[in-house]
């Protein structure tokens, strides 16, 4: 019971501090306030090292196993642990741990992030398929957005340049700002529901 009940509490007073904190000007809370805020940096070493405890259990049993593509597991393993010592050792202003920053992993992520534009082209094929006239207004759009930031759209036309930077500033903008502004209401609700003990989800449990 305790194991179920005390987590809501800490949820339920270190948010209702927190809350009342932002809102009202009382001596001594704001001290509090501070405190509890800067503990999530605290949690979020925790969650990192437990993310990686997890996934080094996960590839050492891949090792032991030699399941398929072991020797990436492999290389996964000595590339975390062994960054993680340089860094400890030798500090992130080490010239060295920032050569495999900057000569390793910038390249690997930018290819990494240039391979997800075949799954985007791949996703676009299917979402552009004019079945209906949404569809059809998403297809028109985005085929003048793309012409409008190549050369061959002003080459058509002056005006479609034009046209894509006003669908980006304004249909776009506004679309982005109510998605934005849908997420933060989704969020506080989820945070009050947090704070007054409905939602015990993320304790393995349902939400009331």
């Amino acid at each position: 019971m305790l194991r179920k009940e005390l987590p809501v509490w800490i949820g339920t007073i270190a948010g209702g501090i927190v809350v009342i904190d932002y809102f009202f000007n009382i001596p001594g809370l704001n001290t509090i306030s501070r405190e509890i805020v800067s503990w999530r940096i605290i949690l979020a070493a925790f969650a990192l090292a437990l993310g990686i405890g997890n996934l080094t259990r996960i590839h050492m049993r891949r090792l032991r196993e030699r399941r398929a593509y072991w020797p990436y597991s492999l290389i996964l393993l000595v590339t975390i642990y062994g960054y993680l010592a340089l860094g400890l050792i030798a500090s992130a202003n080490h010239p060295t741990y920032k050569f495999f920053w900057n000569n390793l992993y910038q390249p690997l992520s930018a290819t990494w992030y240039s391979t997800t534009v075949f799954y985007m082209c791949s996703a676009t094929w299917r979402a552009f398929r004019a079945r209906t006239p949404q569809a059809a207004v998403l297809l028109i759009s985005g085929i003048v957005v793309m012409l409008g930031s190549v050369g061959i759209g002003y080459a058509i036309s002056p005006q479609i340049p034009k046209l894509s930077a006003w669908l980006i500033a304004i249909p776009n903008t506004s679309a982005m700002r109510g998605i934005t502004i849908g997420g933060a209401l989704g969020m506080i609700a989820l945070s009050m529901r947090v704070i007054l003990g409905l939602e015990r989800g993320h304790l393995g449990g349902v939400g009331e």
